[in-house]
């Protein structure tokens, strides 16, 4: 008769990252092989089909790590899991960090319009991390020109300035020049909490500053604190 496995009653063994990457950390025992098997509410994250452990071995052929891999939108947590290894079952914990993680399409915010006018622009939004995005009604940027850069140094070069601190101060001066202002962009439509695996189709509206110079290019970014989308704006005549 096959003796029953023996199972630790406290857990030495933890699988702690994001969802795609959960490694495992612990004093384990030298074997060759290893499996996991995870509480229900978890385990449907996990393809098998897919190898979702995967073992690093040392030149004995011993398991000296290990990584986890479950389906993206796993919701953090801390969950139960069993880890089998040289036939008994250790009581492991799987600790799921928040990943979050956003997609645009198109990649870049695009407004064209004349000094004065409202632009309108429109992309699609995709949660692909595992926790709830807050879609902003407002987005507030600080806007620059694209020649910004360029125009400071050729106005500093065109000076013939002959110290270093009076180069400097010419350009930073220039510089400052390229700042657009602060653009306040409205989420006309698709504002509001974006769940895990969902997509929100976003509309912006954006009135352009009189003293924005035409015919320039300005840009600027929206950091969500997950991806840094890029916002193009174009002034027209």
């Amino acid at each position: 008769m096959p003796q029953p496995s023996r199972r630790k009653t406290r857990p030495t063994l933890e699988f702690i990252g994001p969802p795609h990457r959960l490694h495992l950390v612990g004093d384990m025992p030298a074997s060759s092989s290893l499996d996991v098997k995870l509480e229900n509410k978890l385990a449907k994250f996990c393809d098998e089909s897919r190898r979702p452990v995967r073992l690093r071995k040392d030149r004995d052929g011993h398991v000296c790590g290990a990584k986890l891999k479950l389906d993206r939108f796993a919701p953090p947590g801390e969950y139960k899991a069993d880890v089998n290894i040289n036939g008994d079952d250790v009581a492991a914990t799987v600790v799921v960090q928040e990943h979050e993680r956003l997609t645009l399409r198109p990649a870049q915010i695009a407004f064209r319009g004349e000094a004065g006018d409202t632009a309108h622009a429109a992309a699609i939004l995709e949660n692909t991390g595992n926790v709830v995005f807050d879609v902003p009604r407002t987005i507030a940027v600080g806007i620059f020109d694209d020649l910004g850069v360029e125009d400071a140094f050729g106005a500093a070069y065109r000076d013939q300035i002959k110290t270093a601190d009076a180069f400097m101060t010419a350009f930073t001066n220039k510089l400052r020049e390229s700042h657009g202002g602060l653009a306040k962009i409205k989420v006309a439509s698709g504002a509001g909490k974006l769940p895990p695996g969902k997509m929100a189709r976003l509309k912006f509206e954006l009135k352009f500053a009189r003293d924005l110079k035409v015919g320039h290019r300005y840009h600027a970014v929206w950091a969500t604190g997950a991806t840094n989308f890029a916002i193009s704006i174009a002034v027209t005549a």
